[in-house]
């Protein structure tokens, strides 16, 4: 049989879907590179051309999953039509509203696992790596504009993202009842605080945490 030869990029990402499989199948700490290669039924020096450590292809994964919700991100960033207040509503509403949906449903459900934990703080980084230069652009928008008050956007943006990706997720704090309830209630304030903002100007992003514990 004639050997298949594919471009380059079409097989790094083969490999990629591979070891999302794998991972989603397995867990992360069970999958080895051998049963990467196995899958796609080729060669471990074609593994290693591509990435040199099973981490390095985890990040590929990872990555990949975080890209797909940058343009929406994006999108709202460089809106010219609003002002930094409706803007950051609109980014708590598509965070909120994406881990909803991905910890009921796809990757991010596999990786509440405990098999799959390292693999879940990786991805946590990255998205807070990814997110807040674009949190940060619209919170300097907000002080441009007097809604907001801070010497430290960039910083801010930082907290505010950890916020969302690690205090609300209910793999990392799991709330329910009377704590959930508590805990939306607060988050306005929060928000409000951070920023400089005045009073009541988030009270109404409760809904859009409300979806998170139900």
């Amino acid at each position: 049989m004639a050997r298949i030869v594919k471009l380059p990029e079409e097989r790094r990402q083969e490999l990629v879907q591979a070891a999302r499989e794998l991972f989603m199948e397995k867990g992360y700490e069970k999958t080895s590179v051998n049963d990467i290669i196995q899958r796609l039924n080729v060669a471990k020096g074609t593994f290693y051309h591509y990435f040199k450590t099973k981490d390095e292809i985890a990040d590929a994964v990872i990555q990949a999953e975080i890209e797909s919700s940058i343009p929406a991100l994006k999108k709202i960033a460089a809106k010219n039509d609003i002002d930094a207040v409706e803007k950051m509503t609109a980014v708590i509403q598509l965070i909120t509203e994406a881990v909803t949906v991905h910890y009921k449903d796809g990757l991010m459900a596999y990786l509440h696992h405990a098999h799959n934990s390292s693999l879940h703080l990786k991805m946590k980084l990255l998205l807070l790596r990814s997110y807040t230069p674009f949190v940060s652009e619209i919170v300097q928008q907000g002080v441009k504009e007097g809604v907001f008050h801070s010497e430290h956007p960039e910083q801010i943006s930082e907290f505010l993202m950890a916020g969302l990706h690690f205090m609300l997720d209910p793999s990392f704090f799991p709330r329910s009842g009377e704590t959930a309830r508590a805990t939306i209630e607060a988050l306005p304030e929060i928000y409000e605080k951070l920023l400089g903002a005045a009073k009541h100007t988030f009270a109404h992003v409760r809904t859009s945490f409300q979806a998170m514990y139900e």
